[in-house]
């Protein structure tokens, strides 16, 4: 708009007031003047102002930048960890598994599960049940037919239950892991024990670690077979 040789208050206050829809400028374009007098590029870089303006193009165009998006990204991603993985569980199945504290074994089974329990940020008691249920009911033991059919009320299976907040170690950001997910302890125990609680309530013989000590865990595990449960798997039924 320059190279038309108008004033540099007449150019600006033109490009302010159309860019921000704020009325007329000073000058040749203040209150009892127009815009005629502009050629036709003039007008239509004008015109783009105002419709720049008024949709908030250059905001819109921000979020696509890169930096802007992975922002974003993270934060959802974060988000998503934080709000939808609610309490995670290990199953194993295993031949025989045991824990133990200071050389000390503490917890034994035979045929049946070694489950580690990790509860998360906003987990309550009420969403142990289905967890539960679930797990007494699972078929993953062999049948006569090697078919993994059976349940382990159904091979007379026994259960050790370890808890283990490392389940929710966040790795997406340098080199060592963050917990800043995981329940805070006493929380995490109260849950962990209502978990074995409701897991005596399903199965005969549960056994168990001690929450917070330093634990070695021994486990044979048959297969192997490995499953992890978590909150997304009972999405459909909530």
């Amino acid at each position: 708009m320059s190279i038309e040789g108008k004033d540099l208050t007449t150019n600006f206050t033109a490009v302010a007031a159309t860019f921000n829809n704020i009325g007329p400028g000073l000058e040749l374009v203040g209150p009892t003047q127009n815009f005629e007098h502009f050629n036709v590029f003039s007008k239509l870089v004008m015109i783009f102002d105002m419709l720049a303006g008024r949709l908030e193009l250059f905001p819109l165009l921000l979020l696509f930048h890169p930096v802007v998006i992975k922002e974003i990204t993270e934060k959802r991603l974060i988000s998503d960890f934080k709000m939808e993985i609610k309490m995670r569980f290990v199953i194993q199945r295993v031949n025989s598994a045991s824990v133990s504290v200071d050389d000390k074994v503490i917890g034994s089974i035979g045929k049946g599960y070694l489950i580690l329990f990790g509860a998360g940020e906003g987990d309550t008691k009420e969403m142990l049940v289905p967890f539960a249920d679930k797990i007494a009911k699972m078929r993953i033991f062999a049948d006569e037919n090697e078919k993994t059919n059976l349940s382990i009320n159904d091979v007379n299976g026994e259960i050790l239950v370890v808890s283990q907040f490392t389940l929710y170690a966040d790795c997406r950001k340098g080199n060592r892991p963050s917990f800043v997910h995981a329940c805070e302890p006493v929380l995490a125990n109260e849950l962990y024990k209502e978990f074995v609680r409701l897991c005596r309530q399903r199965v005969s013989k549960v056994e168990t670690g001690e929450f917070g000590a330093h634990m070695k865990v021994s486990l044979e595990n048959d297969g192997p077979f490995t499953i992890v449960l978590d909150s997304r798997d009972f999405e459909k039924n909530h």
